[in-house]
């Protein structure tokens, strides 16, 4: 039986909104771990660009404090992806604040 993605009739607001509409057919295919997925890749991308861990660090913590911010708990496992979600919200918050620290501990006078 097709869905109505298939058939294109869908309403979004009946998805809770724009977003959870745009990724319901990723969170289909992957089981709720699109989050983790999106993040990687987007982190892996902005790292091999910029050299820079901090920066990935802040867009890291921005990314996945967006995806946990936006979460429905439709499934079991979705309510687990968002679990680790809440962990990278913390892997990304530990490693800004340890970047902060050492650039902090390496230049003192702040020039």
């Amino acid at each position: 039986m097709a869905s109505c993605l298939e058939l294109a009739t869908c309403d979004p607001s009946t998805f809770g909104g724009l977003f959870n509409f745009f990724t319901y057919p990723l969170e289909v295919i992957f089981g709720g771990f699109f989050v983790m997925i999106a993040w990687g890749i987007i982190l892996m991308i902005i790292f091999l660009r910029t050299h820079n861990p901090m920066l990935t660090s802040f867009v890291g913590l921005f990314i996945a404090s967006f995806f946990v911010g936006t979460a429905t708990f439709a499934t079991p496992a979705t309510a687990g992806a968002t679990n680790v979600a809440w962990l990278l919200v913390a892997i990304s918050m530990g490693s800004v604040l340890y970047f902060l620290i050492r650039s902090k501990a390496q230049n003192p006078s702040g020039t």
